[in-house]
């Protein structure tokens, strides 16, 4: 109730509608579950009612629990989400929000808005990843549960719960003389991703959806620091290996060109020792083709004083020079080399 005092048609005006977040119109009457703690709203068109009941409504949530009894919290098999306007599915004891089964593919509606999960759906289940679950730092388990639904703008690869952006008021539904025209093609229900959020400023806002607080506040919050500060941590750590990567490359091209310049020196002085080397070694052959030609010089000039053999042994010429000089030489010697017309004189006088 908004205000207390007001007639029905009043509240129906200021209620909002749980699936398509509209007001009561024309011919679309406002419903109102009177089961114990669930005050759902919708419309008469939104739920699939074929008839107004007399009297007090239930949805079919809590129309499936004893007499009494307060209704369960199930769970919606597309999304994480455990209030709302649900709907029971083919399948026995699941339960599907209605807005969950317009929108996502491969999940068909009766004329009373019964979902119908095919087999393509349920092999998808769990498969997709909710951004704005990302945005409010859900759980990973809830932001892959249920079924995910792709952006309405082309070439966007992003994804969503159906119960999520109906939460961020980016769903539009195709309307049909006031009411949601829930017999019309998928592709006319538009919904977007916070990167392709239409402008709506000109439009209306729509109610918001009263959201109970969750029990588990303190631990997302907890957990959402934890991750925070693990990706703050992961990001100091890559930066500090970057930079002693840098540093090691800097001290290795510092020694690389230290080792080239030592190495330069050194060749050069390698280089000077060498030449060094090769000309003391040709001065000492020149040196030593000198005293080989003096040598030879030597040996061949007849002065020497050296014998036949070439070790110094003394020849006939040096033996005989060596010999003692007696008269007998004397006169042998002078009557060699005496003139012929003094040779009879010297011997009558002899």
């Amino acid at each position: 109730h908004c205000v207390l005092g007001m007639s029905e048609s009043e509240e129906d005006d200021c209620t909002t509608c749980a699936v398509c977040l509209g007001t009561s119109g024309r011919g679309n009457v406002m419903l109102h579950c009177h089961g114990k703690g669930c005050g759902l709203s919708v419309h008469q068109g939104c739920y699939g009612v074929q008839e107004v009941p007399k009297g007090q409504w239930q949805c079919e949530r809590c129309d499936s629990q004893p007499s009494g009894g307060r209704p369960t919290k199930v769970k919606c098999v597309l999304c994480p989400s455990r209030t709302g306007a649900m709907k029971a599915t083919n399948q026995e004891a699941e339960y599907c929000h209605v807005v969950c089964a317009l929108l996502c593919r491969n999940v068909n509606v009766s004329g009373s808005l019964t979902p119908v999960i095919n087999e393509k759906a349920r092999q998808r289940l769990g498969k997709g990843h909710c951004v704005y679950c990302k945005n409010q730092l859900r759980p990973e388990s809830e932001a892959m549960a249920g079924l995910c639904v792709p952006c309405s703008t082309i070439g966007c690869r992003s994804a969503f719960h159906a119960t999520c952006a109906l939460a961020e008021h980016v769903i539009t539904f195709p309307m049909e003389q006031g009411k949601l025209c829930v017999t019309a093609p998928k592709l006319q229900f538009l919904a977007h991703c916070p990167a392709h959020v239409p402008d709506t400023a000109s439009a209306p806002t729509p109610a918001p959806i009263k959201k109970k607080p969750s029990k588990n506040k303190r631990r997302d919050e907890r957990r959402a620091q934890k991750k925070l500060a693990a990706q703050q941590t992961s990001a100091l750590q890559i930066f500090d290996t970057t930079v002693e990567k840098f540093l090691e490359h800097q001290r290795k091209l510092a020694c690389k060109l230290l080792v080239d310049s030592n190495t330069a020196r050194l060749l050069r002085t390698l280089d000077n020792a060498r030449v060094e080397n090769m000309r003391l070694r040709l001065q000492a052959e020149q040196s030593l083709l000198a005293g080989e030609a003096q040598g030879s010089a030597a040996r061949s000039s007849p002065g020497l004083g050296l014998g036949g053999d070439g070790r110094g042994t003394p020849g006939p010429e040096s033996q005989s020079a060596s010999r003692p000089i007696t008269p007998q030489v004397v006169g042998s010697v002078s009557s060699r080399f005496a003139p012929p017309a003094a040779a009879a004189p010297a011997a009558a006088a002899a």
